[in-house]
């Protein structure tokens, strides 16, 4: 044994053993902050829509395609356009898994609870992770509390449901499995994501490049042009197999200008890196974990989702509205955790006094 370990390539051995020397955090503490969270978030998307002041019709749409789904049929939205097929719109499949809750609550507002509940499940895996890790109750309690408020997921909440709600759970679950050296786990839990939306194949292929920056080299490979293909085959196949279009409509929003003038490439690439409103959001991402996530590499894993929303010219996909967000803010805090843990071994003594008190700011940003 002690040869097969001075074998073992030095990315592997300093990699592999941090889940083993860590002891797992008690759940119950983080279950009654999930109980919280969820009864938080529902109540503000109840009162919303039972006092019509629901932001925009993708309540309606998801409602009826769930239903659908739960009536074991096509998922025909007709608020969309009469016989109109979700799935060649967006690449939603797993929004069927809501189908069993419908059964028991027929109403778009199931649909409002199972979001509440996917959130605040993701907030137990946040807060238990920052336990383990950092070796604090405290830290774990009080950054599952600046998670849960935090202004993506207050935003995603605030605009009604959408199906991004079932990427939070998943994304905070590998990003676990990476801090904690468990790659296989963490592969497992991204390859769903592309059930999710379109665009999520190449946050899968982001965490394939981590997993390859991490020694795992054949398995991030694997991953990345899985995630690849995956994006490619649903944007170039099987969205414009189901649209009645025949194409994928949303590469107009980086095709074209706000005004309908076809644009060049790199006319749209300027003017998003020339875009306030743009930076602002990179900004804001980062200042509610101190910028110390910066330190990780985890933080890979929101370059898709920003360089779309950059590229994009349609002004929703900017800022900090709506729900665009949501799938970052697991990362961005549980690269927070990383970013603490590296710098407690820092030689900068500013850095490592910094690592000690960012998590009570974060709590109190949030």
């Amino acid at each position: 044994m002690v040869l097969d370990v001075l074998n073992r390539p030095a990315a592997q051995s300093t990699e592999a053993e941090p889940s083993d020397a860590l002891s797992p955090a008690p759940l119950r503490p983080y279950l009654i902050l999930a109980g919280v969270l969820c009864g938080l978030y529902f109540l503000y998307s109840w009162v919303q829509y039972a006092h019509f002041r629901t932001p925009s019709w993708d309540l309606g749409i998801f409602g009826q395609s769930v239903r659908a789904y739960a009536e074991f049929r096509a998922p025909v939205v007709d608020i969309k356009g009469p016989g109109f097929p979700i799935l060649g719109d967006h690449f939603s499949p797993v929004t069927a898994l809501l189908a069993p809750l419908y059964w028991i609550w027929p109403s778009p507002a199931s649909l409002l609870l199972g979001q509440a509940a996917l959130f605040a499940a993701s907030a137990v895996v946040v807060g238990r992770t920052t336990q383990q890790i950092l070796g604090s109750r405290a830290a774990g309690i009080g950054l599952t509390i600046a998670y849960g408020l935090s202004w993506g997921l207050q935003e995603a909440v605030k605009s009604d449901f959408h199906e991004i709600a079932f990427a939070v759970p998943l994304l905070a679950l590998t990003c676990r499995a990476l801090l904690l050296g468990r790659w296989t786990a963490a592969a497992a839990w991204s390859v769903p994501l592309v059930l999710v939306k379109e665009d999520m194949g190449l946050t899968v292929a982001m965490v394939g490049a981590v997993l390859f920056l991490k020694g795992r080299r054949r398995l991030g490979a694997a991953l990345a042009g899985f995630g690849v293909a995956a994006f490619a085959l649903t944007v170039l196949v099987l969205i414009p197999a189901a649209s009645k279009l025949g194409q994928y409509d949303y590469w107009s929003k980086i095709e074209k200008t706000g005004t309908g003038a076809d644009t060049s490439f790199g006319q749209v690439v300027a003017g998003a890196l020339g875009s306030g409103e743009r930076w602002e959001m990179v900004f804001y991402l980062f200042a509610i974990v101190g910028f110390l996530a910066l330190r990780s590499p985890l933080v890979l894993l929101v370059l898709p989702t920003l360089g779309w929303r950059f590229l994009s010219q349609d002004p929703n996909h900017w800022g900090m509205h709506w729900h665009y967000s949501a799938i970052l803010m697991p990362v961005v805090f549980l690269a927070l955790v990383d970013g603490v843990r590296s710098a407690g071994t820092s030689p900068r003594a500013w850095l490592v006094s910094y690592g000690k008190v960012v998590i009570p700011v974060a709590v109190a940003v949030s």
